[in-house]
Protein backbone atom coordinates (compact mmCIF):
# COMPACT_ATOMS: atom_id res chain seq x y z
CA UNK A 1 0.00 0.00 0.00
CA UNK A 2 1.25 3.48 -0.84
CA UNK A 3 1.92 5.86 2.01
CA UNK A 4 1.56 9.64 2.20
CA UNK A 5 5.34 10.05 2.36
CA UNK A 6 5.77 7.92 -0.78
CA UNK A 7 3.27 10.08 -2.66
CA UNK A 8 4.93 13.28 -1.43
CA UNK A 9 8.34 12.01 -2.50
CA UNK A 10 7.13 10.92 -5.93
CA UNK A 11 5.05 14.06 -6.54
CA UNK A 12 6.85 17.01 -4.94
CA UNK A 13 4.88 20.25 -4.91
CA UNK A 14 6.68 23.20 -6.40
CA UNK A 15 5.75 25.78 -3.77
CA UNK A 16 7.11 28.64 -5.89
CA UNK A 17 4.72 27.77 -8.71
CA UNK A 18 1.78 27.61 -6.31
CA UNK A 19 2.74 30.68 -4.30
CA UNK A 20 2.62 32.99 -7.33
CA UNK A 21 -1.08 32.19 -7.86
CA UNK A 22 -2.15 32.83 -4.25
CA UNK A 23 -4.47 35.84 -3.92
CA UNK A 24 -4.68 36.16 -7.70
CA UNK A 25 -8.10 36.38 -9.35
CA UNK A 26 -7.04 33.20 -11.17
CA UNK A 27 -6.13 31.24 -8.01
CA UNK A 28 -9.28 29.09 -8.07
CA UNK A 29 -8.93 28.46 -11.81
CA UNK A 30 -5.29 27.31 -11.58
CA UNK A 31 -5.01 25.57 -8.22
CA UNK A 32 -8.35 23.76 -8.14
CA UNK A 33 -8.29 22.26 -11.62
CA UNK A 34 -6.07 19.85 -13.50
CA UNK A 35 -4.67 21.16 -16.78
CA UNK A 36 -7.09 19.24 -19.02
CA UNK A 37 -10.05 20.69 -17.12
CA UNK A 38 -8.59 24.20 -17.43
CA UNK A 39 -8.86 24.00 -21.22
CA UNK A 40 -12.59 23.34 -20.97
CA UNK A 41 -12.99 26.12 -18.42
CA UNK A 42 -11.05 28.46 -20.73
CA UNK A 43 -13.68 27.77 -23.42
CA UNK A 44 -16.43 28.70 -20.95
CA UNK A 45 -14.58 31.89 -19.98
CA UNK A 46 -14.20 32.89 -23.64
CA UNK A 47 -17.90 32.23 -24.15
CA UNK A 48 -18.67 34.51 -21.18
CA UNK A 49 -16.41 37.26 -22.57
CA UNK A 50 -18.07 37.02 -25.98
CA UNK A 51 -21.51 37.30 -24.39
CA UNK A 52 -20.41 40.19 -22.17
CA UNK A 53 -19.17 42.06 -25.25
CA UNK A 54 -22.35 41.29 -27.26
CA UNK A 55 -20.42 39.34 -29.88
CA UNK A 56 -22.42 36.71 -31.72
CA UNK A 57 -20.81 33.30 -31.89
CA UNK A 58 -21.46 29.60 -32.08
CA UNK A 59 -19.63 27.36 -29.63
CA UNK A 60 -18.60 24.02 -31.08
CA UNK A 61 -18.66 21.49 -28.27
CA UNK A 62 -17.57 18.54 -30.41
CA UNK A 63 -13.86 17.90 -29.82
CA UNK A 64 -13.57 16.36 -33.28
CA UNK A 65 -14.54 19.50 -35.20
CA UNK A 66 -11.04 21.02 -35.14
CA UNK A 67 -12.26 24.36 -33.80
CA UNK A 68 -14.02 25.72 -30.72
CA UNK A 69 -15.98 28.77 -31.91
CA UNK A 70 -17.42 30.32 -35.02
CA UNK A 71 -17.13 34.09 -34.90
CA UNK A 72 -18.05 36.20 -37.93
CA UNK A 73 -18.17 33.02 -40.07
CA UNK A 74 -14.60 32.15 -39.08
CA UNK A 75 -13.76 28.88 -37.38
CA UNK A 76 -11.62 29.69 -34.36
CA UNK A 77 -9.53 27.25 -32.36
CA UNK A 78 -8.83 28.29 -28.75
CA UNK A 79 -5.44 27.57 -27.22
CA UNK A 80 -4.97 28.32 -23.54
CA UNK A 81 -1.81 28.42 -21.43
CA UNK A 82 -1.05 29.57 -17.91
CA UNK A 83 2.25 31.17 -17.07
CA UNK A 84 4.85 28.69 -15.83
CA UNK A 85 7.27 29.34 -12.98
CA UNK A 86 9.71 31.04 -15.38
CA UNK A 87 7.12 33.42 -16.82
CA UNK A 88 6.71 31.48 -20.07
CA UNK A 89 3.72 29.99 -21.88
CA UNK A 90 3.47 26.75 -23.84
CA UNK A 91 0.61 25.84 -26.14
CA UNK A 92 0.14 22.17 -27.00
CA UNK A 93 -1.59 20.37 -29.87
CA UNK A 94 -1.19 23.22 -32.39
CA UNK A 95 -2.00 21.67 -35.74
CA UNK A 96 -0.66 24.01 -38.39
CA UNK A 97 -1.71 21.76 -41.29
CA UNK A 98 -5.28 21.33 -40.03
CA UNK A 99 -7.69 22.90 -42.52
CA UNK A 100 -10.68 22.78 -40.19
CA UNK A 101 -10.00 26.16 -38.54
CA UNK A 102 -9.23 29.64 -39.87
CA UNK A 103 -7.17 30.95 -36.96
CA UNK A 104 -6.25 30.48 -33.32
CA UNK A 105 -7.24 32.63 -30.37
CA UNK A 106 -4.40 32.30 -27.87
CA UNK A 107 -5.41 32.90 -24.25
CA UNK A 108 -2.60 33.55 -21.76
CA UNK A 109 -3.18 33.66 -18.03
CA UNK A 110 -0.67 34.97 -15.51
CA UNK A 111 -1.30 35.80 -11.84
CA UNK A 112 -1.69 39.47 -12.75
CA UNK A 113 -3.41 39.51 -16.13
CA UNK A 114 -5.05 37.70 -18.99
CA UNK A 115 -4.01 38.32 -22.60
CA UNK A 116 -5.51 37.34 -25.94
CA UNK A 117 -4.00 37.19 -29.42
CA UNK A 118 -5.64 36.11 -32.65
CA UNK A 119 -3.27 34.48 -35.13
CA UNK A 120 -4.36 33.53 -38.64
CA UNK A 121 -3.20 30.29 -40.23
CA UNK A 122 -0.90 32.31 -42.49
CA UNK A 123 0.62 34.22 -39.54
CA UNK A 124 1.09 30.97 -37.63
CA UNK A 125 3.69 29.91 -40.20
CA UNK A 126 6.02 32.66 -38.89
CA UNK A 127 6.15 31.18 -35.38
CA UNK A 128 8.73 28.67 -34.22
CA UNK A 129 6.96 25.40 -33.46
CA UNK A 130 8.30 22.07 -32.25
CA UNK A 131 6.88 18.66 -33.08
CA UNK A 132 4.87 16.92 -30.35
CA UNK A 133 4.24 13.20 -29.91
CA UNK A 134 6.86 12.15 -32.45
CA UNK A 135 4.84 13.77 -35.20
CA UNK A 136 2.09 11.13 -35.06
CA UNK A 137 -0.78 13.59 -35.34
CA UNK A 138 0.98 16.57 -36.93
CA UNK A 139 0.63 18.30 -33.59
CA UNK A 140 3.12 20.95 -32.61
CA UNK A 141 4.02 22.83 -29.50
CA UNK A 142 4.31 26.61 -29.52
CA UNK A 143 6.53 27.92 -26.72
CA UNK A 144 6.75 31.54 -25.70
CA UNK A 145 10.32 32.08 -26.89
CA UNK A 146 11.68 35.58 -27.41
CA UNK A 147 10.97 35.34 -31.15
CA UNK A 148 7.43 34.04 -30.61
CA UNK A 149 6.80 36.66 -27.90
CA UNK A 150 7.80 39.42 -30.31
CA UNK A 151 5.51 37.99 -33.00
CA UNK A 152 2.56 37.95 -30.61
CA UNK A 153 3.23 41.57 -29.68
CA UNK A 154 3.37 42.53 -33.37
CA UNK A 155 0.00 40.91 -33.98
CA UNK A 156 -1.89 42.50 -31.11
CA UNK A 157 -1.84 44.24 -27.77
CA UNK A 158 -3.18 41.42 -25.58
CA UNK A 159 -6.63 42.98 -25.29
CA UNK A 160 -9.60 40.66 -25.81
CA UNK A 161 -11.53 43.29 -27.80
CA UNK A 162 -8.54 43.86 -30.09
CA UNK A 163 -8.22 40.12 -30.78
CA UNK A 164 -11.94 39.86 -31.58
CA UNK A 165 -11.78 42.92 -33.84
CA UNK A 166 -8.94 41.24 -35.71
CA UNK A 167 -11.09 38.12 -36.18
CA UNK A 168 -13.91 40.24 -37.56
CA UNK A 169 -11.67 42.23 -39.90
CA UNK A 170 -9.58 39.38 -41.32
Amino acid sequence: MLTQSMIEKACPIDNESIKKWKNSIFERFILNNISTRRGKIAEILIEMLLEKNNISFIREKDNKSGYDFIINNKKIELKYSSEDKNGNYTFHQVRIEDNRYDGILFMMISPKKDEYYYVTKEELKNFTLSIEHSGQSNACCLSFTKKNSNLFKQLGNGCFKFAIAKIKNN
